[in-house]
């Protein structure tokens, strides 16, 4: 078994049709990067499931403009991703982005989404500008907590107008995660962190001690959009991305990580296949063992 625990899916982004100076070798800018496109990806890479995240323009503000974007350039949308999830419900696991916590809608907005399938949420806390442990976002994890859902974090995009990713990591360690024990909680890009800084100690002690947290994989070392992720690019297999990954693994072991590969947005540069394969004929410095947990049976463990 399998388990993509980062996918997306994008009509378009960044359309030539606004910059034609974008690069053709840039898919989402001249075509669509569907639910159905992806599902024939996981075919042939051998991948069973996926953890489908929606999300917006609305939803990644800083992202885009951090980029020099607008809005109007970025086409997607939980609309979109839903209609991939009730294509292939056998496929997706699907996890609806918060809106803003401070919405008069925003607790029953994501009622009706646990009511129409969502398996959690995506909270993104730098794009919404709250700290984990303000008691809107807090309504937010405790309505997830009542509806037996799960929750996952994208800490990207912490800027100096935005809380600080260290703050952020100190909130879900010292309250957030113990204030609720009950829920699992992922959290994206290994927490932001490159796993081969010594700030990355605060992650290995905070995955170490909670056995509530898992990390996911994808892009280990990425914090903002703008200073760039997938270092590797074109390199095949990766070899910064599996040294971080070797790291990780060493520091906190084989229980608490997730394969991810936040498909589609390095399409770009290489294969949703070539991902797979970086682990599945590459990451040596994992027992077979240990790679099966790694590729699905952790993703397991968190859905419950």
């Amino acid at each position: 078994m399998i388990i993509d625990t980062e996918v997306h899916v994008i009509y378009r982004m960044f359309p030539r049709e606004l910059d034609p100076e974008r690069s053709l070798v840039e898919p989402w800018t001249w075509h669509e990067l569907s639910g159905d496109l992806l599902v024939a990806e996981m075919d042939r890479a051998g991948v069973d499931k996926a953890f489908l995240i929606s999300y917006g323009a609305e939803d990644l503000p800083l992202m885009i403009e951090g980029v020099g974007r607008s809005s109007e350039e970025f086409i997607s949308g939980k609309k979109y991703h839903k209609a991939f999830f009730r294509k292939y419900p056998e496929r997706f696991y699907w996890f609806a982005t918060v809106p803003n916590p401070r919405r008069a809608d925003c607790l029953e907005t994501l009622q009706k989404d646990f009511e129409e399938g969502a398996t959690g949420i995506k909270i993104f806390p730098a794009q919404i500008n709250m700290n984990l442990n303000e008691p809107k976002l807090l309504e937010v994890v405790n309505l997830a907590r009542k509806n037996d859902k799960r929750v996952m974090l994208g800490l990207e995009e912490a800027t100096e107008k935005t809380p600080p990713l260290m703050s952020l990591l100190q909130q879900l360690d010292s309250e957030v995660l113990s204030q609720f024990s009950d829920v699992h909680f992922q959290v994206n890009h290994g927490g932001c962190i490159d796993p081969l800084s010594s700030e990355a100690d605060a992650v290995f002690r905070m995955a170490r001690r909670h056995d509530n947290l898992f990390l996911s994989t994808a892009f280990l070392g990425y914090v903002t959009m703008e200073r760039g992720y997938a270092e590797d690019r074109h390199e095949y297999p990766f070899p910064t991305q599996l040294k971080r990954l070797k790291r990780l693994y060493e520091m906190v072991g084989p229980d608490k990580l997730m394969f991810g590969t936040d498909w589609p947005w390095v399409e770009d540069c290489r294969k949703y296949i070539q991902d797979v394969d970086s682990v599945r004929k590459h990451a040596d410095f994992m027992s077979a063992k240990d790679q099966e947990k790694f590729l699905g049976l952790n993703a397991m463990r968190y859905l419950g």
